[in-house]
């Protein structure tokens, strides 16, 4: 029963979650305060890689998805849309699809099957972009075309057309050499049920058996 029980922890971190730096996990039953000890640090470190976006960005993102929603109450819309506020970093591309400077923080206000909708803090005059889009646990990488671009009350907008699935986010001239990007052909952009099946895990995980109205904002961001 030990050694299962032991089993069953390690086969649960190499399959949920990102490796620790320097830390071994002893798969013997008697071993469970290893086993927590490794999920907090694990948990700690997952946090510190993930991106986040200055609290008055997430704010402002919150109250523009407010007033989408009162617009939409007299709209029609063809195209379905998830009111959403999700952590991206975004990498301006060149004509190349070559990295361009700095990777940058954004959020999303809303999402489709076909694009998004970002807002940051400083403009940027390239039309491809680089997007990193973290999803509860999963992280998706895609090239975008932006579509539109303009300053949205003190921070900027910009709409994208979602292209190609890639192999990750290439880094900008500052942080590395830069380097070419590998597309995944025939692969496609994250549905808006993905991103719903990741924000309910979220929900789940949070609260137990808890179920949120459907006009609740949802968010994918922990602002300390």
């Amino acid at each position: 029963m030990a050694d299962s029980a032991g089993n069953g922890a390690f086969r649960f971190l190499q399959r949920y979650l990102c490796e620790v730096e320097k830390q071994r996990i002893v798969t013997q039953g008697q071993d469970m305060t290893t086993f927590m000890r490794t999920l907090r640090a694990s948990a700690d470190l997952r946090d510190r890689q993930r991106p986040r976006p200055a609290s008055e960005l997430v704010e402002f993102a919150k109250r523009r998805i407010v007033h989408a929603r009162l617009r939409e109450a007299c709209e029609c819309r063809v195209e379905t849309r998830e009111m959403v506020v999700i952590p991206v970093l975004v990498q301006p591309l060149d004509h190349a699809l070559q990295p361009l400077g700095a990777t940058l923080e954004a959020v999303t206000r809303d999402l489709t099957a076909e694009g998004a909708g970002l807002l940051y803090f400083s403009p940027m005059q390239c039309d491809h972009l680089a997007l990193q889009l973290h999803l509860d646990d999963e992280v998706v990488d895609i090239i975008a075309r932006v579509a539109w671009r303009s300053p949205l009350g003190p921070f900027y907008g910009t709409g994208v057309h979602f292209l190609e699935r890639v192999a990750g986010l290439p880094r900008g001239r500052r942080e590395s050499s830069g380097r070419s990007i590998e597309m995944r052909r025939g692969s496609v952009a994250p549905t808006v049920t993905e991103v719903r099946r990741a924000i309910r895990t979220i929900e789940e995980t949070k609260q137990p058996g808890a179920k949120m109205a459907a006009s609740t904002i949802r968010m994918d961001c922990r602002i300390d």
